[in-house]
């Protein structure tokens, strides 16, 4: 394991995203973009914001005997389940077949059945959120303003376990155990908010 204390130099102006290690467990991921130092904590599921405040910061890891250790900085997994592999707009089915263990095709029926009673487009927001509230079972948690907007990348990093559905505008995609699977790589979009699951 590449392990790194607290005493090395951190230069702001490099995006670095690393995991934290307490006491040989991963308690979290410090995140350093755009010149501003982040620290999201797994078991708390809070964000704690250090701005450029370097010394504020290596506290902080030193209070808490943390070592970090490089992680992936990216956590696209490519997921084309439609059977002809055509490049269309069905994110929602690939993040229903996904998250539920479907396949393309049942996805599709079940979003084009309630499609059609609530008169609507099978991908329209108003019916994924239905399909994923009602008939799978998710909560939906949406973004206030002034909250700090993750990207589906970032998310998924500091979502290492658990099954999400990421919402975006004009874009869903499936987040499980901190991967993020999709046609394309969607890993830069901004999310709105995000659909999570308690099995």
């Amino acid at each position: 394991m590449n392990t790194l204390t607290i005493t090395a130099t951190f230069d702001l102006t490099d995006d670095v995203t690393l995991t934290g290690i307490k006491d040989g467990e991963e308690h979290g991921t410090l995140i350093l973009k755009d010149g501003k130092i982040s620290y999201y904590i797994f078991e708390t599921k809070k964000t704690e914001d250090f701005e450029d405040d370097t010394i504020e910061f290596a506290t902080f890891a030193m209070n808490n005997h943390l070592t970090f250790k490089k992680c992936a900085s990216n956590r696209y997994i490519l997921f084309q389940p439609n059977p002809k592999k055509n490049n269309t707009t069905d994110c929602s089915f690939r993040a229903y077949a996904k998250v539920q263990g479907i396949t393309w095709e049942e996805a599709y029926d079940i979003a084009t059945a309630l499609g059609r009673e609530m008169n609507l487009m099978p991908n329209d927001h108003r019916v994924v959120d239905k399909i994923l509230t009602e008939k799978f079972g998710f909560t939906f948690t949406k973004y206030e303003k002034g909250d700090t907007k993750k990207t589906v990348n970032e998310f998924a990093i500091e979502h290492p376990k658990g099954t999400y559905v990421g919402w975006m505008h004009g874009h869903v995609v499936a987040i499980v155990d901190g991967n993020y699977y999709d046609s394309w790589d969607s890993g830069s979009r901004k999310m709105k908010g995000f659909y999570s699951k308690n099995d």
